[in-house]
């Protein structure tokens, strides 16, 4: 599972990006893996503000750095408190989105026939925007993999 903000960078969002970008690239590095032993991995991608625990969580983390008296970073906080604030006002989940669209998704490519299933399978309303940064991501390892030694030892899809 992993998140649209794997490809695209939401700015006071660096760690939660970074680790869902760690998760691509670690199921990528799987899937590759575990091909020749008839095992496949999918990627998914919300691709929207579904209502889950991650925009409350944020926002308390958010809160509590503010509201902490006595911090050794008191100056950083200060240069960034209007991010911060802006966080706490638009870290809000959209409330048009149904999280269910998500595991859906995830029992619909459980129930798929060994070799249809997609390498990705980006879920939710900025689905088209993230499709042609998948695309441009499968040329290029594509490209990579035609002149890898080992290529020939996967089962590449």
């Amino acid at each position: 599972m992993s998140s649209a903000l794997g490809r695209a960078i939401d700015p006071m969002l660096g760690g939660y990006c970074a680790s869902k970008l760690a998760v691509e690239a670690a199921a990528d590095a799987l899937a590759y893996e575990v091909a020749a032993s008839n095992i496949e991995v999918t990627i998914v991608q919300p691709a929207g503000a579904y209502p889950t625990k991650f925009q409350e969580n944020a926002k308390r983390y958010w809160q509590a750095m503010i509201d902490q008296p006595g911090q050794p970073n008191q100056a950083a906080l200060a240069a960034y408190r209007t991010h911060i604030e802006a966080m706490l006002t638009d870290l809000a989940p959209d409330p048009e989105l149904d999280p269910k669209e998500v595991s859906d998704a995830v029992i619909a490519l459980a129930g798929m026939e060994f070799g249809t299933r997609p390498g990705r399978l980006t879920v939710g309303p900025y689905k088209d925007g993230l499709d042609p940064v998948n695309a441009a991501h499968d040329a290029l390892q594509s490209e990579m993999m035609a002149h890898n030694r080992i290529a020939d030892l996967l089962k590449l899809r």
